[in-house]
């Protein structure tokens, strides 16, 4: 749980985007600022759980494996890391659709969906614990489809506010990013059969993963390239 709220947790669009929010002056205005946060929570969720998906059990390794925290270990925890990875975007999402509700007045409906997510969170924990018999995983894989549930309840009371959310040009937004990073399963295979360490194969990871997003990004035939320049363009200037 820690390595897949690490990304989310360090990368918090929840904080920045409530300023933007209270300073658009209307409705539809919040939407578009919404949207926008969205098509840059794709970006950076796509990447961070196909990596986590991918590589993570060279990530644990490098980690912790030493001592009694042998290789068996490392694939058992692996096993519970690639399930929560698919909780990456909401995580990722609801920060800001909470900032949403909170500019609307709608705390409420953050009550609401944090009740939900406890029911269907012990539902699905009891069912895939005690019913299918998942152990770990399936631990893992509950909470993470707990969150999809609250990402979905959010979703929809967003829209009952009178918000659009363009939800066809995210899909197609995230469907772009996953093309372009699909070299990264055949870069697993090729690390493998050439014996790469941990250390070695995460620094190549991330390398191609940075490269291919960037370049996914920065291709895209959408409102989303215009986007993902102007944020590199802040991030660059912070740097320097």
């Amino acid at each position: 749980m820690t390595l897949v709220t690490l990304v989310p947790g360090v990368l918090s669009m929840g904080g920045a985007f409530i300023t933007i929010l209270a300073e658009s002056a209307c409705r539809d205005e919040r939407a578009q600022r919404l949207n926008q946060a969205i098509s840059l929570a794709i970006f950076l969720a796509v990447g961070s759980a196909l990596f986590l998906f991918l590589f993570g059990s060279a990530l644990i390794q490098a980690l912790l494996e030493r001592g009694m925290f042998g290789g068996t270990d490392t694939q058992l925890v692996y096993s519970a890391l690639a399930a929560a990875s698919i909780m990456t975007l909401p995580l990722f999402l609801l920060p800001p659709m909470d900032q949403v509700f909170q500019v609307e007045g709608r705390v409420g409906i953050m009550v609401r969906r944090a009740l939900l997510g406890v029911v269907v969170n012990a539902l699905l924990n009891a069912w895939f614990l005690f019913g299918l018999g998942w152990g770990l995983t399936g631990i893992a894989l509950a909470t993470a489809l707990s969150y999809w549930v609250l990402l979905v309840f959010a979703g929809r009371a967003i829209s009952r506010l009178g918000m659009t959310l363009h939800w066809r040009r995210h899909l197609a937004w995230a469907l772009w990013l996953l093309l372009f990073l699909l070299p990264l399963w055949p870069l697993k295979i090729i690390a493998a059969q050439a014996g790469f360490g941990a250390w070695l194969l995460l620094a190549a990871s991330t390398s191609a993963t940075t490269v291919l997003l960037l370049l996914a990004g920065l291709t895209f035939p959408g409102a989303e390239r215009a986007l993902v320049r102007q944020t590199l363009r802040r991030v660059l200037g912070a740097m320097r």
